[in-house]
């Protein structure tokens, strides 16, 4: 049987437009590592088109034939009951007025487990407090990142948060938390570069986690002093750093040599805004 025909190039088209169309409907800050799976569900879906052309349109059909067109329709129908069920709980969600009782009854539907869904929950201004808890102590860290947005997840576990491994996916919800307590805020923004596994993630960090911190404004002085030394300074950081109230002319004068132009030229800006001598 020939395997790449136009029947099979549709499905392959059609399986690829499905992962751009979840990629980019996504709100996770990983969505586009889905982009890799292009080539696997597009040769999925593209195999699937080619078993019912196969079994339609060449040869002699066959009770083999009919079981495979059988498990083909069987597959799509289930993905697409799936794909409709997960829409409409979604919209349910966004409905913020939701009450606590419906909210328990969504995040138990078989159809609501997937993370996207799950972090739908954690985010709802009604979700119970027991399931907050419950998500803070989650293993997936996207998870424990989104429910650390909530402003009604309890002080305690804000911290308990904070305390734990440093990484930006579960930081970056109480980062940016109004509630998040001082301490808490102290405690993420004292880290070091040797605390994390790459380059990478360092960086990811001082943007999700750090800036955001930096913009709340309430840390000390001196842990303040502390991130305006990192080198090198993510953009973002930067730009939290020069915009705060505690910026100072050895800050500006330090992000006036930033790779990043348009961090220079706002440098720059606050260099002369200050009034600091000429580096």
């Amino acid at each position: 049987m020939k395997l790449i025909t136009r029947f099979s190039i549709l499905g392959f088209f059609i399986g690829s437009v499905i992962v751009l169309a979840a990629v980019f409907t996504s709100d996770r800050s990983t969505a586009s590592v889905g982009l890799l799976w292009i080539p696997v569900y597009g040769s999925a879906v593209g195999l699937l088109f080619r078993l019912v052309e196969w079994a339609f349109y060449e040869g002699k059909r066959s009770p083999f034939k009919w079981a495979a067109l059988l498990l083909v329709v069987a597959w799509g129908a289930k993905s697409g009951y799936g794909w409709i069920k997960e829409r409409q709980i979604r919209l349910q969600l966004m409905d913020r007025n939701l009450q606590t009782e419906l909210i328990e009854e969504i995040r138990k539907d078989a159809f609501a487990q997937s993370s996207e869904i799950q972090a739908l929950v954690a985010l709802h201004p009604h979700t119970s407090r027991e399931t907050l808890i419950e998500f803070s102590k989650s293993t997936s860290d996207f998870l424990v990142g989104r429910v650390g947005e909530n402003p009604n997840l309890p002080v305690e576990y804000i911290l308990e948060i904070a305390r734990g491994v440093k990484s930006y996916q579960r930081s970056y919800g109480i980062a940016q938390n109004a509630n998040t307590p001082v301490e808490a805020l102290e405690e993420l923004a004292n880290v070091k570069e040797t605390e994390f596994k790459s380059k990478t993630e360092w960086s990811l960090y001082q943007t999700y986690v750090l800036a955001p911190v930096i913009k709340q404004n309430r840390i000390s002085k001196k842990t303040f002093d502390q991130v305006a030394m990192i080198e090198p300074t993510e953009v973002f950081l930067a730009y939290a750093l020069l915009d705060s109230t505690e910026v100072n002319c050895q800050i500006a004068t330090r992000l006036l040599q930033h790779e990043n132009p348009l961090v220079a030229s706002r440098s720059e800006g606050v260099f002369h805004q200050l009034k600091c001598s000429n580096p």
